[in-house]
């Protein structure tokens, strides 16, 4: 691990599929989440994830670029707020 990396790990009481699904299914993310959305045109390293939501009436669009992704096991990405140059 890098010296500015950052590890999370989340318990949640669920099949590995429904949490799978609710990670790349816009429309399960979506349905979970009120205050964001996500879409990806295709769920493969390299490709754009985008997270919008609005804040004071202002929408606010950050994006995560997909660095490993296994189905059912594993979704790595590095994500950037909008109007940042920092990587999370």
């Amino acid at each position: 691990m890098e010296k500015d990396d950052v590890l999370l790990n989340i318990s949640i009481d669920s099949t590995v599929e429904n949490i799978w699904k609710v990670l790349t299914d816009e429309q399960a993310f979506n349905e979970c989440f009120e205050n964001i959305k996500m879409t990806c045109n295709d769920w493969k390293v390299g490709e754009k994830i985008k997270f919008v939501s609005q804040k004071n009436n202002e929408t606010l669009i950050d994006e995560a670029l997909i660095t490993s992704i296994m189905e059912n096991e594993r979704l790595r990405y590095n994500y950037k707020k909008q109007n940042t140059d920092h990587e999370i």
